[in-house]
């Protein structure tokens, strides 16, 4: 993890993600976040990685909010950040994305497809 000052440069990453994300947030927003506190920010050389942690009643989960960059390097970093969740008392780690994730080294490294799909209507 990594402090906000740096997340500036990776500003092309963020918001190639949140364009995928339907641009729910602005790459500001996402600054706001990580100075807050509220989302956790991963940078490598050509990646990087957002998280948050999603506290339910029953259990806290870690929730990879956008992820961008070299596929070679955010699958060097997600045992990182999985163990990083664990210490914060997350039980269950979750992505929701393209479908392109689902053919990804996520299956390989023990990430399921649960089968359920994400439907939007706009009003």
């Amino acid at each position: 993890m990594s402090s906000s000052e740096s997340i500036f440069a990776y500003r092309h990453l963020i918001e190639s993600a949140l364009a995928y994300s339907g641009n729910t947030h602005s790459f500001e927003d996402v600054v706001a976040e990580v100075v807050a506190g509220t989302a956790q920010f991963w940078p490598a050389p050509a990646s990087c990685i957002v998280t948050q942690i999603d506290t339910q009643p029953a259990r806290k989960i870690l929730v990879f909010w956008l992820a961008a960059g070299n596929s070679v390097e955010l699958k060097a970093m997600e045992p990182m950040v999985v163990e990083w969740g664990q210490e914060e008392g997350c039980t269950l780690a979750r992505m929701a994305g393209r479908k392109g994730w689902a053919r990804s080294f996520l299956m390989d490294t023990g990430w399921q497809d649960t089968g359920y799909i994400i439907m939007e209507k706009a009003l």
